[in-house]
């Protein structure tokens, strides 16, 4: 059987962040999560659409396509965008120690979404990105319905 799918289209710009966090707080008030695993789960989401927005699409701006589903126990959500090749399975860790000594500033995008999910993969298929994270439910919100 076919699990369950939101999607959601928006603006690969800031305009569209605001919509990608109601969607994911939709999901989560939706399923009864608990809210920090509610709030990891929109933190993550979130990072990610910002990571394309800032990076991605730097010299012409596209969509940003989200998607939602359960299976397994676990949620789902890849995200699609059309701007340029990034695999963010290569980015190394952070060295904190070296960032709070020098007071560098971002970088921690991937990082941050490693360490809220359980999961994180990446592809490149027909001209798009497409990150795939996932983590898994308490019983309650993994025997509901998106």
């Amino acid at each position: 059987m076919e699990p369950e799918n939101q999607a959601i289209t928006v603006p690969g710009d800031l305009t569209g962040v605001e919509q990608v966090r109601l969607f994911v707080k939709g999901i989560t008030d939706r399923l009864f999560l608990p809210e920090e695993l509610a709030y990891h789960l929109e933190l993550a989401v979130i990072e990610a659409c910002l990571n394309i927005i800032r990076y991605a699409y730097t010299d012409r701006k596209d969509e940003i396509r989200l998607a939602a589903w359960l299976e397994a126990g676990r949620i789902y959500f890849e995200i699609r965008d059309t701007g340029h090749p990034f695999d963010p399975r290569h980015v190394e860790p952070p060295d904190l120690d070296r960032y709070i000594r020098e007071g560098v500033k971002g970088g921690f995008g991937v990082f941050l979404m490693r360490r809220l999910m359980e999961g994180f993969d990446y592809r490149r298929e027909k001209g798009q990105n497409v990150l795939t994270l996932w983590k898994s439910l308490p019983p309650s919100g993994a025997s509901r319905a998106l």
